[in-house]
This record gives C-alpha cells, sequence and structure tokens, in this order.
C-alpha cells in the first residue's frame, strides 16, 4: 500500500498522510524493503521551492507488477479449485 501511495500521491509525505501513517514508520519500512532487496525502491527529491517528491525506480515498478500477477493467480487458483473455500475466506478477511 505505502510504495502504491507514493507513486499515487508523488511523495513519501502525502502517501503518510493518506495512509494515516508515521513519516518515520513509512521510512523505516522504505528501507528495510531497500536493504532486504538490496535495490532502491524509492527515488526522492529535495524540497525547496517547488516542494519534494518521491517516485517508485523502475525495480519497484517491476517488483509491484510481479506482485500483482502472483496475487491474481493465486485468487484465480482459489476460484477455480475451491469456490465454497474462497468464500469463505472472503467472509474471514472482512
Amino acid at each position: 500500500e505505502l510504495l502504491r501511495a507514493v507513486d499515487e500521491v508523488g511523495s513519501i509525505m502525502g502517501a503518510c498522510r493518506r495512509l494515516k501513517l508515521s513519516y518515520r514508520k513509512a521510512m523505516s519500512y522504505l528501507r528495510k524493503m531497500e536493504e532486504r532487496l538490496g535495490r532502491k525502491m524509492v527515488r526522492t527529491r529535495k524540497g525547496g521551492k517547488g516542494g519534494g517528491g518521491a517516485e517508485l525506480t523502475d525495480d519497484c515498478r517491476e517488483l509491484l507488477n510481479a506482485y500483482g500477477a502472483l496475487k491474481k493467480a493465486i485468487q484465480e487458483a482459489l476460484e477455480k479449485a475451491a469456490p465454497s473455500v474462497l468464500g469463505a475466506l472472503w467472509v474471514a478477511r472482512t
């Protein structure tokens, strides 16, 4: 959610406001993710007269696309294999 919010809003602080997440917590998540993956996920621009900003790196976009495809494949497999179980999972999720 954090990465998608950064992409939509164009800043880490804006994403934090949208998600009701502290800036410190968001930066901690981002640093840990980048350390574990060994890649930069977000490219930032310093503030100033026009304000700062942030954008996702190409590596991050690839990761999000792969995650989305995996999530979709899992959901489709569940729907195909066990429709009654999937209904129970959705009820439990809400």
